[in-house]
């Protein structure tokens, strides 16, 4: 299955004029040949290359399968990812695009970032119809060394972050600045659980520069904000907000 690892089927084929293999979906072969990653709508970050031991660094590899899977269910193993650089998504994707991980696959920062991942990060044309969303579900973020787990660029809308938990907030937990379109749709935060690192810190559980939001089903706790809501877009709309075990 997809998440089960990065169990793949190729085909062998010739190398086109002046063609490198870029050692992610094509593989060059010692004799010369071309082994070409089968597309198959499903994509499991480990069939790039990605180690998933927690210690050499999978950012390039998931990123690049990221980058070139748009409109793919994009799966992650039960196992601990090490990141040097934030992952990000691009915003004009063509259809609904999932990352779906299993309840204990782990991202974790190897260095200072400013985020785990970042929607709308690689940039484009924002897309407000509801089968463009991004989904985000399962997995553990480890915040650690990072100014935020989740951002959510200025120029996204239309993201789901479900029943995944968020570990040792020191600054934020999700970052959602004000938007540069007041056609930015807002977050559906579901079934989500933070920790923040505790005592008097400036910790943010969500902090929101935009209105229609919806929370549900989480909880927010060890941080000393559990939710800011701000900016000069942040009216005219509504927060709908539904979280126990606030603290």
């Amino acid at each position: 299955s997809a998440l089960g690892g990065g169990c793949a089927l190729y085909y062998i084929r010739d190398p086109e004029e002046s063609e490198t293999a870029n050692g992610y979906n094509t593989i060059a072969m010692d004799n010369g040949l071309i082994a070409q990653l089968i597309d198959n709508g499903t994509i499991n970050v480990d069939q790039y290359g990605a180690y998933d031991d927690g210690v050499h660094d999978d950012a390039a590899a998931i990123q690049f399968a990221i980058s070139n899977n748009l409109h793919h269910t994009i799966y992650f193993s039960d196992k601990t990812y090490a990141l040097s650089a934030t992952l990000k998504t691009w915003i004009n994707t063509p259809k609904k695009t999932s990352f779906i991980l299993t309840p204990t696959t782990k991202l974790v920062a190897l260095n200072s970032l400013n985020a785990l991942i970042e929607f709308g990060g690689l940039g484009g044309t924002i897309q407000t119809t509801s089968d463009r969303r991004k989904v985000f579900k399962g997995g553990i973020l480890d915040a650690t060394n990072c100014d935020a787990a989740i951002k959510i660029a200025e120029t996204e809308g239309n993201v789901e972050i479900r029943e995944c938990e968020i570990i040792n907030i020191n600054h934020y937990g999700i970052y959602m600045p004000s938007p540069s379109s007041v056609d930015s749709a807002g977050l559906i935060m579901d079934g989500v659980i933070m920790y923040g690192i505790g005592g008097d810190y400036a910790t943010y559980g969500v902090y929101c520069e935009r209105p229609d939001n919806e929370f549900m089903n989480s909880s927010i706790r060890g941080c000393r904000y559990a939710f800011y809501f701000g900016g000069e877009h942040n009216t005219g709309g509504q927060n709908i907000i539904n979280v126990n075990g606030l603290g």
